[in-house]
This record gives C-alpha cells, structure tokens and sequence, in this order.
C-alpha cells in the first residue's frame, strides 16, 4: 500500500505586536507666581521694561533695558546693568544664568519692515538660546496705543503693532519660547490702549482687585482719578507697576515645564 501524502500544514501568521503609542507631552499651564520666580528672569526690552525695572516690584530681576533700544542694536549696545556693570547682552549672557527670559521690543522699530524686525528678533532669540539653553523665553506683544495716536499716524498705529505682533508670536513654539499678550487687559472695546477714568476701569477687570490705581493713557496725555491733567509719565508709572502683577500671571510654570 503507497503511503499517503502528508496533510499540509499552514503556519498560523504571526501576530504583529501593536506599536506603543508615544505618551502625548503634558501641556505647559500659565499659573501665579510670587515675585521670587523672577529672581532669575532677565528682562530685555526699551523704556517700557525701564518703566518696570525702575516702578515695578520685581527688585531682583536683571534688566538689560534702554530708553531706544531696538532690535537692531540690542545685541551689539553697552548698556548699564544693576549689579553687574556696563556690557553687551552676549556678554551679561556669559556671566549670569537665567532661568526665564523676557523680550519685548518692536515699537521703536516700527517705522521699520517688518518682517526685517522678526527677523531681527529671531535672531536675539538664537543669541538668548544659545547663551542660555535651558531658559524659558517670552517673546512680549507690543502694546498698543490710544485711539487718537492710532487714528493720525501712519506707522505708530494699531493695526500695524497688531501684524507685528502677529509676526513676533509665529516665533514662539510653545514649548520652550512662549508668546504673551497683554493688551486685553489695557484695551478698551475698540482694541486702543483703553482711557481709565475710575481708579479700575473695565479693561482692567481681568487684574486682581487692588493692585490697580491706573489713571489714563490718551496720546501724550495723562488724567489721574480725579479728572486732573497731569504728565503722562505720572500715569505710566503707575502702569508698569500693574504691569508687573501682570506678567506674575501670565508666567509659566517650572514645574509643569519639568514634567513634559
């Protein structure tokens, strides 16, 4: 008898193990501060941030701040520096560590292209970064000015600080540059630096109660609460006080930072 032919066999297919996914990272949250975060920030910026440095409460923060400066210098001018001297920013950059980083600069520049200034601006974040590569940067919107500037001139009005400010978010990728925007809380409806006229107007509800006393921002001219005329650097002082509060609310967390 011929032997019968053996029953095939057919391999069972081998399972294919599904890939893991990759964990998503977890989203850095803004959260409130005290001051002692700040304690390592640098704060690069033109009289605005000389505003902050000088009325402001952040005592033990470092400024690399000039009334004029601009983009186009910031990386190559002298400036005087609390605490450590005259130097340039590459050079305050070698000597000091920071943890955070602030830049808002533009206004000066606006009469400028603008996508020239973001470049600019890219590049003062490359110098920050390379100097400082485990700093959190914060790329500043520039503030916006009151309906009367805004209306009559042609380079210092809104909506071209609102392109730049478009252009200068585009920089920040959310994970280790962020872009913060603080005009909705000086803006009046219309989206001009608001006219204050209470000791808290409604532009300013988003801040804590009490810590505003802000008179009025209009032009070159200023109305403290009473109504009374009064230079305008009277009101901006009182301003970068609010402002500091501000950027306490506005500051990342270390922590959430640590664990993405």
């Amino acid at each position: 008898v011929g032997k019968q032919p053996a029953a095939s066999v057919t391999a069972a297919p081998e399972e294919t193990a599904e890939p893991t996914p990759t964990p998503e990272p977890t989203p850095l949250q803004f959260t409130t501060v005290d001051t002692s975060y700040f304690d390592d920030a640098l704060f690069i910026g033109d009289s605005r941030t000389v505003g902050i440095a000088e009325y402001g409460s952040l005592k033990n923060a470092t400024y690399f701040a000039d009334v004029g400066l601009n983009v186009y210098v910031a990386q190559t001018k002298a400036i005087a520096v609390k605490n450590v001297g005259t130097v340039t920013l590459p050079q305050l950059l070698s000597q000091k560590t920071f943890g955070k980083v602030y830049i808002m600069l533009g206004i000066n520049e606006l009469g400028n292209d603008l996508d020239d200034i973001t470049a600019k601006f890219s590049s003062l974040i490359d110098t920050v970064r390379a100097a400082q590569p485990d700093a959190i940067i914060f790329v500043e919107a520039n503030l916006h000015v009151g309906p009367s500037r805004s209306s009559t001139d042609a380079t210092f009005n809104n909506p071209r600080i609102d392109k730049l400010n478009e252009k200068l978010a585009a920089l920040a990728d959310g994970k280790t540059i962020f872009y913060i925007d603080i005009n909705e809380l000086f803006d009046d409806e219309n989206g001009n630096l608001c006219r204050c006229q209470r000791r808290q107007h409604p532009c300013l509800r988003q801040v804590r109660p009490g810590l505003v006393r802000l008179a009025v921002h209009e032009g070159d001219r200023a109305l403290n609460p009473k109504n009374r005329r009064r230079p305008a650097g009277n009101c901006f002082r009182l301003a970068f006080a609010v402002m500091d509060h501000i950027f306490r609310f506005f500051s990342l967390d270390a922590v959430a930072r640590i664990s993405a």
